[in-house]
């Protein structure tokens, strides 16, 4: 079976993470490589191609999962833009970049099971890297949310029971982003 371009690379990412482990670096060192490796392999899942950077901005416009919340956002904001630029509708890149009243970016990335879970799997608890592959294709993926649902997130959890029912406890709804994929 012939794996797609962006499968190949965030597999590489993954068995980058987990080999490091190997490595006579320093376990910071590790940590460090362990934790960019993950996020970047999280990253191209999340996105299905890899015309996904490593930063938030890139994440935003290619990710393929929002919330319910986060979405019709983006369409008030495009509404209000389209409005603005005398019915010229933004590009998608534009909405995905757009800010509030005070500056901020209306949007925000967040996995529901976080990364610390990875992470800790491979460097505490001897995770193969079948264990880190088939955690990370299953769990890994980050969804577009607002600020206001990411400060009803439990913020911090190594438990994969508690992970689980994160977006339920904040009545977060995960939708597929009809425009995940536009270039602009």
């Amino acid at each position: 079976m012939e794996q797609n371009d962006w499968e190949l690379q965030a597999n590489t990412w993954i068995d980058i993470a987990w080999s490091c482990m190997l490595t006579p670096l320093l376990p910071k060192y590790q940590y460090h490589v362990l934790d960019r490796c993950l996020r970047g392999a999280s990253d191209i899942i999340s996105c299905e191609t890899t015309a996904v950077h490593s930063n938030t901005a890139s994440l935003i416009q290619w990710c393929k999962t929002w919330s319910d919340k986060a979405l019709d956002q983006y369409w008030t904001i495009r509404d209000e833009m389209t409005e603005q630029r005398q019915g010229k509708p933004p590009t998608h890149r534009q909405v995905c970049n757009a800010r509030d009243d005070v500056n901020k970016r209306w949007f925000t990335c967040e996995h529901e099971y976080p990364m610390i879970i990875p992470k800790k799997g491979v460097r505490d608890h001897g995770w193969t890297r079948s264990q880190l592959r088939d955690w990370m294709w299953r769990y890994s993926r980050v969804t577009i949310i607002l600020h206001s649902e990411n400060n009803k997130l439990l913020p911090f959890t190594e438990d994969m029971e508690l992970a689980s029912k994160r977006y339920t406890d904040a009545h977060i709804i995960v939708c597929e982003h009809p425009q995940h994929l536009i270039k602009n």
